[in-house]
């Protein structure tokens, strides 16, 4: 059998790419498009997990759920204020960096968001993983119907030649 990777799949082997290669400027901080490209990424791939051919689940679960934990742990760390955070202001909505040795830590009003942000996105991964779940279960139920179908086929089929010839 010959092996075709899903698109799902490719996108999990970049992603890997991405959460290995920290990206990080001469001041330690991370360039802002690669945080919110690997949230954005990570975010695909929990939407595109529901729509994962049951075929593949048990080939690619291991590896989704594998960056899946990567971006909590990091997402944690972000909300309790490890690395650099992106603050938006409201007035005048631009984004500033504050670097992780810096004095301004997250506010309690900015954790609780990002501890909600990470919760949201925790409760969407088992929605999607259950999707995913249920349609492998199912198929894997109704392979075991064919099969024990052809079974009770070829069982009947052997009764048959045995007794035609007794008959």
């Amino acid at each position: 059998m010959r092996y075709i990777a899903s698109p799902l799949f490719i996108l999990l082997l970049l992603l890997n790419q991405v959460a290995a290669q920290e990206v990080v400027t001469e001041s330690g901080e991370k360039p802002e498009e690669n945080i919110i490209t690997y949230t954005q990424n990570i975010s695909k791939v929990v939407n595109e997990l529901k729509n994962l051919p049951p075929e593949h689940y048990a080939r690619e679960v291991d590896s989704i759920r594998s960056s899946i934990d990567r971006f909590i742990k990091f997402k944690k760390g972000v909300c309790q204020g490890e690395f650099s955070s992106i603050i938006i202001n409201e007035r005048d909505d631009t984004r500033d960096f504050v670097a992780r040795n810096s004095k301004k830590k997250l506010s309690r009003e900015e954790r609780k968001l990002c501890y909600r942000e990470l919760k949201s996105f925790q409760v969407q991964f088992i929605q999607s993983m259950f999707q995913a779940r249920k349609k492998y279960i199912i198929y894997l139920h109704n392979q075991q119907l064919k099969d024990l179908e052809s079974s009770k086929e070829e069982a009947i089929q052997r009764l048959n030649v045995k007794f035609s010839k007794k008959i």
